[in-house]
């Protein structure tokens, strides 16, 4: 089961009820997104999941996906990636049950220049949208962006490469860094709170973010 919320003029969010199911869906997406691209080609084998994310990281996304690894409880998604009207229209060989999910997505936006939040609700919904959300305004979002890395210039060196270095030992890409930092400083450094002085930054990344997108408005949003 998904509920649908629109969140503001660039992004929706969806909610599973479980896990499974959301890994269920971004399989599909990544999935019809592959053999789009790759139209010309035949394939006897369907590709795993992890070949699909490294995949699409490397050729689709440029950077502003956030997939990384089977522990992962929620991501966000460009609407542009996946599809045309022309080609939700052909449904031949693709999925039916994207198809109807796009298009219903569609209605909630003049254009497909939109963000895909999903999350689950067996894993703090909120917070984890709000981490997505924090990505979503880094990419669309100029002032946001520039608050941030002002934010991020003014950190203590030592304390950013250590945070730095924590993101990368879990599988972030130096494409990435910049962006991971500042949507964990911003809505929760999660397991980063042992690096020393976190704490502080937390508080001076969330009151950034407040500015633009609250935490309040996603505990209205998701009841």
């Amino acid at each position: 089961m998904l509920e649908i919320k629109k969140l503001d003029n660039k992004t929706i969010l969806i909610i599973s009820d479980t896990k499974e199911n959301m890994f269920e869906y971004i399989e599909r997406f990544l999935l019809l997104s592959f053999y789009e691209s790759e139209k010309n080609k035949t394939f006897t084998i369907k590709p795993s999941l992890d070949k699909l994310k490294e995949w699409y990281k490397n050729n689709v996304s440029k950077n502003k996906v956030h997939i990384k690894d089977d522990n992962w409880v929620a991501f966000a998604i460009p609407r542009i990636d996946f599809f045309t009207k022309k080609q939700l229209k052909d449904k031949s060989k693709k999925d039916d049950k994207i198809i109807n999910l796009l298009k219903l997505l569609d209605t909630f936006f003049k254009t497909r220049n939109y963000m895909i939040l999903f999350v689950n609700k067996e894993y703090d919904p909120i917070t984890y949208a709000h981490h997505e959300m924090a990505h979503v305004l880094w990419a669309y979002n100029k002032e946001y962006k520039a608050d941030m890395q002002e934010a991020i210039r003014a950190m203590n060196k030592k304390i950013k490469k250590k945070f730095y270095d924590a993101l990368l030992s879990i599988g972030y890409s130096e494409a990435d860094i910049a962006d991971e930092l500042q949507a964990y400083l911003a809505t929760g450094p999660m397991h980063f709170q042992k690096i020393h002085g976190i704490k502080k930054y937390h508080l001076i990344f969330k009151k950034i973010i407040n500015k633009y997108f609250s935490r309040k408005k996603l505990i209205q949003v998701i009841k």
